[in-house]
């Protein structure tokens, strides 16, 4: 029996932590708010992320930010992978790169193309497994000032995965009159219009699907209505601008789409279990602990 993914909630808070295994594909997209590392020993893995389809492969270390939309889709015969996640406020404080930095809190699953290092990372993050487990506050800066620097590596030699053409639906997968998938088209739509005042109606007409079928097309192929696939973008965006810039949590509202300050509110707080202001201040609270 596989063992029980540490992340198949909605969403989650991880925390630091390090781990590997032979993933299996979700049966709906998910959120948390670490930086996610991955290291393909073998095979590979396809997800949706942020509105696109994007697959990484063996000996390839990528990363993203976990508070993206994201869900494994699909993973070769015989993948095995390694997992870290480190909190948002370290990664911030860290101050890596501005092109590294800049891609992963914007959606990008960003990879390393130094493919030359893959041996000497499957002998990291085995350490890092290792040493994680012990739970010593000293073997724990330890891992944190090695991932520091091993991102720091990444900037110097990063790429942006590109989108894949193939949908999430499979091969019998509807196509719009472009001839791109259907599923792909009302994710990308998302992606791309989630702080406007849009909803599904709008969505899917620039899919040109019709609401309802749209709506049953999208969840049968990611598991999740596009209303909620909206708001999971929105509330990306105004985790970003909590924990990045000084704007009042009325402006964050307005600028992720919520259109009201109490619509805003109400979600976040049941999607993060804490207010708008109370996750920014438990951002800093961590920071200034590290």
């Amino acid at each position: 029996m596989r063992r029980s993914h540490p992340m198949d909630v909605d969403v989650a808070t991880i925390g630091l932590a390090c781990w590997s295994g032979s993933p299996s594909p979700m049966a709906r997209p998910h959120r948390h708010n670490e930086i996610e590392l991955n290291l393909i020993e073998r095979g590979s893995m396809t997800s949706l992320l942020g509105g696109e389809r994007v697959t990484a492969v063996a000996g390839t270390l990528s990363l993203f930010w976990g508070a993206m939309p994201h869900q494994l889709i699909a993973c070769a015969a015989g993948t095995r992978c390694h997992w870290l996640t480190v909190p948002l406020a370290w990664f911030l404080q860290w101050r890596l790169p501005g092109q590294l930095t800049y891609a992963v809190l914007h959606g990008k699953l960003v990879v390393d193309t130094d493919v030359g290092r893959h041996q000497l990372d499957l002998a990291q993050f085995g350490l890092w497994t290792k040493e994680h487990r012990t739970k010593s506050p000293e073997s724990r800066r330890i891992l944190l000032l090695e991932a520091e620097a091993r991102l720091r590596r990444v900037a110097a030699s990063m790429s942006i995965a590109k989108s894949a053409a193939k949908s999430p639906g499979g091969k019998g997968a509807a196509k719009c009159g472009d001839g791109s998938s259907a599923v792909d088209r009302l994710a990308r739509e998302i992606a791309n219009r989630y702080t406007d005042p849009v909803g599904v109606v709008e969505i899917a007409c620039a899919a040109g699907l019709h609401p309802k079928y749209a709506t049953t097309l999208f969840r049968r192929a990611v598991g999740m209505g596009l209303l909620e696939y909206l708001v999971q973008h929105r509330l990306s965006h105004a985790q970003l601008m909590l924990a990045t810039t000084e704007a009042g949590v009325l402006q964050v509202a307005m600028e992720s789409g919520f259109g009201s300050l109490s619509r805003f509110h109400a979600v976040f707080t049941k999607a993060c279990r804490c207010s708008p202001a109370r996750y920014r201040a438990s951002l800093r609270a961590i920071a200034s602990a590290s």
